[in-house]
């Protein structure tokens, strides 16, 4: 799950996790455009698996695409 990824760059600030898995602001009017890329597999990342939706989860998994 993301936030604030579907809409103008221009809007308002963005969010992005780093390889460190931190979460990172992007300001307004910075970053990519939002939207999606070609289908791929993608890893998933939990940055925190003791909430309550997360609990239980791995901490990582592969996400294939649906071809």
């Amino acid at each position: 799950m993301i936030g604030l990824g579907w809409r103008d760059r221009n809007f308002g600030p963005s969010l992005i996790v780093s390889p460190d898995e931190k979460v990172v602001v992007i300001p307004k009017g910075q970053g990519r455009n939002p939207g999606h890329g070609p289908e791929h597999d993608f890893q998933v990342t939990v940055l925190n698996t003791d909430h309550p939706i997360t609990k239980g989860l791995q901490k990582r998994w592969m996400h294939p695409t649906n071809n």
